[in-house]
């Protein structure tokens, strides 16, 4: 048992509402169904999980993009949240923020300062 969660992050309204416990920092993420787990979050610093031995938060976008090849890249864009494998680079025309979900892997990459600081499986 982990315990009362540090923090607990309610957002939306009755019935649609969302909630993440969150445990240093991993989160435990339910959506509009809460009985099921929709994604597990790990973000800030953090120095014990690394996927595939390589990724981890502090990756750099050169790094990961040496192991990683999306099937395209657009920038200076909002995230279309429906394009998988798709790299969205200076999102809103901002350097340094960046995001891709990899569906082979089920896993959403955000960036920020051309770093990985959050991973979110789902």
């Amino acid at each position: 048992s982990l315990g009362l969660p540090a923090e607990l992050v309610l957002a939306g309204q009755t019935p649609n509402y969302h909630y993440t416990f969150l445990y240093n920092h991993v989160g435990f993420y339910f959506g509009t169904h809460p009985e099921e787990l929709a994604e597990v979050r790990i973000s800030s610093d953090n120095d014990w999980y690394r996927y595939h031995g390589a990724l981890e938060i502090g990756t750099t976008l050169s790094d990961f993009l040496a192991g990683y090849s999306p099937d395209r890249i657009i920038e200076d864009q909002e995230i279309d949240w429906d394009l998988r494998d798709t790299l969205f680079k200076k999102r809103k025309g901002r350097p340094g923020l960046h995001y891709i979900n990899l569906s082979q892997e089920k896993l959403r990459i955000f960036f920020r300062d051309d770093v990985i600081v959050s991973m979110y499986f789902y």
